[in-house]
């Protein structure tokens, strides 16, 4: 209204490619941990069909995905109401999935009849899959977030802050500080060939312990599979993730230096951690710097 032009270097194509991804990843998650219930409970006796619809007003669509009432419930398919007013059936295969939730490493047994997921007046999610069917859906818990650049000139193509804008406004691209964990090795690992290290180097993976006032206790970094493996090329370390060699190689070129290096990948030294735990990725940083730092 104010006439202004906004250009961005967004390609809607990439967009909606990205919005899709995100939101099918995070419903798959969700429903390989189990369903979590109904989002609420009505009772549907004495109310007239065509006012049916009215008891879904708290309940809007959320990325798609719509809010529907019970209103039967058969074997194995159970009628629904939406907020539209039209009436759907939720076949086996689109019910059968929703094993009861009981935490994020469990679920009940695989439900026998519709009846052992859902019951008249339960408002459920609903959606269509792939070819057109409507099946039980839930808003996932879990969130997540999506950014694409282009190395060549590090233009954001697509940029993804969470599953749905109305149910939260903090954007997990651009403001969720996260341990990037294994994935800042690179950075370590590029740090150790400016200062004359090469990918053919020997460094020795082997157990290490650091005492230090300045730790609550004795630590002792370890390789995710638990063993030691001796002297080890700076190449395969790399690319195998190995912890050991990580701590020693940053031992050896210092981690104020690592962390100031890290600027040329776009981090501020001054909010890295200046230790040897830099080497497991325990600084907190945006999915769009880890982004922005590969594209270098």
């Amino acid at each position: 209204t104010s006439g202004i032009e906004v250009v961005t270097t967004l390609e809607s194509e990439l967009q909606t490619a990205a919005n899709r991804a995100l939101h099918d990843t995070l419903l798959e998650y969700s429903r390989r941990h189990g369903y979590r219930g109904p989002e609420g409970h009505v009772d549907p006796a004495g109310v007239a069909v065509d006012a049916l619809p009215g008891l879904l007003a708290d309940y809007p669509p959320r990325s798609g995905i719509e809010a529907g009432l019970v209103t039967s419930v058969a074997d194995r398919a159970v009628e629904v109401v939406l907020r539209s007013g039209q009436t759907i059936t939720l076949e086996w295969d689109g019910l059968s999935w929703a094993r009861a939730y009981k935490n994020v490493n469990r679920m009940g047994k695989a439900p026998e009849k519709a009846a052992d997921v859902v019951a008249v007046g339960d408002i459920i999610r609903v959606e269509t899959d792939k070819e057109g069917k409507w099946r039980l859906t839930q808003l996932p818990q879990v969130q997540g977030a999506l950014v694409s650049l282009r190395p060549d000139d590090g233009a954001v193509v697509a940029l993804v802050g969470g599953f749905d804008f109305s149910l939260s406004k903090f954007n997990r691209a651009t403001q969720a500080m996260r341990q990037p964990g294994s994935s800042f090795k690179p950075i370590i690992y590029s740090a150790a060939l400016e200062k004359g290290f090469t990918p053919a180097s020997i460094i020795n993976d082997a157990p290490v312990v650091f005492d230090d006032n300045a730790l609550e206790s004795t630590w002792r970094p370890e390789n995710y599979s638990g063993k030691f493996y001796g002297p080890t090329r700076l190449r395969k370390a790399l690319y195998l993730s190995r912890n050991l060699v990580s701590v020693r190689i940053l031992q050896s070129i210092g981690a104020s230096y690592a962390a100031q290096y890290a600027e040329r990948f776009g981090f501020e030294s001054s909010q890295l951690p200046h230790d040897l735990t830099l080497a497991l990725g325990s600084a907190s940083v945006t999915p769009l710097q880890m982004a922005r730092a590969y594209a270098v």
